[in-house]
């Protein structure tokens, strides 16, 4: 898995997408803007093959993360730009070590943006509830929610559900920026 800049050579970057080559790097940016493909867009006229390319910038070297923590790539699929291979790349860009693409690799949950997604144990359930709150007291920052699904943004939480019965489940969790990838452990 690599990450390609896809670049306009008049105006400079336009954005960066994780891919296993630079025509998926090229189709990701015209799916982003609307089109069925790259080619499909220069077919329009929308985009231009001689005006918008794509350069590697970084690729997420797997054997040497499994040198700095054993077992860390086991079970990644590495060719999904949607799921952790293309976190891994778009850290792999943003300059990450090896220890720290390890640490993004073998971290439950990693997401690229403003909050990282956490599941709970029973918040999915018909009757069942989650939260999640940093704090105590008067001073509690509590987490947006989407179903069984807490949003976490940097820090420690503490992230809970019950089932609307009896069964309950409190879990803490330390959120982190890791260059440019939130990870939750």
């Amino acid at each position: 898995m690599q990450c390609y800049a896809v670049k306009d050579v008049t105006t400079g970057e336009l954005g960066r997408y994780p891919a296993m080559n630079p025509t998926a790097a090229l189709d990701a940016y015209a799916a982003k803007n609307g089109y069925a493909s790259f080619e499909a867009a220069a077919t329009v006229g929308e985009m231009s093959p001689d005006k918008i390319v794509a350069e590697e910038i970084a690729s997420v070297p797997w054997d040497q993360m499994e040198t700095v923590r054993p077992g860390c790539t086991e079970g990644i699929d590495r060719t999904d730009p949607r799921r952790r291979a293309g976190i891994l790349a778009i850290a792999a860009a943003n300059g990450a070590t090896l220890a720290e693409l390890a640490r993004i690799a073998a971290a439950p949950y990693a997401a690229v943006g403003d909050t990282v997604a956490v599941g709970t144990r029973y918040g999915h359930l018909s009757r069942g509830k989650a939260w999640a709150r940093q704090g105590k007291g008067a001073a509690v920052v509590w987490a947006k929610k989407s179903g069984g699904t807490v949003h976490l943004t940097p820090g420690n939480w503490t992230v809970g559900s019950d089932d609307g019965f009896k069964r309950k489940e409190r879990v803490g969790w330390t959120v982190s920026l890791v260059a440019g990838v939130l990870v939750a452990e």
